[in-house]
């Protein structure tokens, strides 16, 4: 199959007319007619855009992939889901913050009791 049959094939599974087709690229009618006809080859950056309108790589719009047809039309595109783990993050934040605080107040107390002692030492019993 060749690009421009693979062109013709995916505009018409989306239900286009090569006009609409041309409009969402930004080109003439004819430019797409005459892809199709392998007559043209569009340039690098309208097989980019024809691959994100059909939602293909552009690796099976330029026949390098073979696409699966039966597994492509029964699995339908994956919706963004919320990525819940994310949350496990704001209990491992604070338990470190709280941690690091903790180890902080141990320094200023050792350091504190440090101190006492060698004011005690120097300056005696009571």
């Amino acid at each position: 199959m060749t690009l421009g049959e693979r062109i013709q094939s995916y505009r018409k599974k989306n239900g286009l007319s090569q006009e609409q087709l041309a409009e969402a690229l930004g080109v003439s009618r004819q430019a797409v007619s005459k892809w199709e006809l392998n007559d043209a080859q569009p340039d690098l950056d309208k097989v980019l855009a024809l691959a994100r309108l059909f939602q293909v790589s552009t690796d099976t719009l330029l026949g390098n992939e073979s696409p699966e047809p039966e597994a492509a039309a029964a699995v339908p595109p994956r919706a963004k889901r919320p990525q819940w783990y994310l949350l496990g993050l704001i209990p491992l934040g604070v338990g470190l913050f709280l941690m690091v605080r903790g180890l902080m107040s141990l320094a200023t107390i050792y350091s504190f009791l440090r101190m006492t002692e060698q004011i005690t030492q120097q300056m005696g019993p009571f």
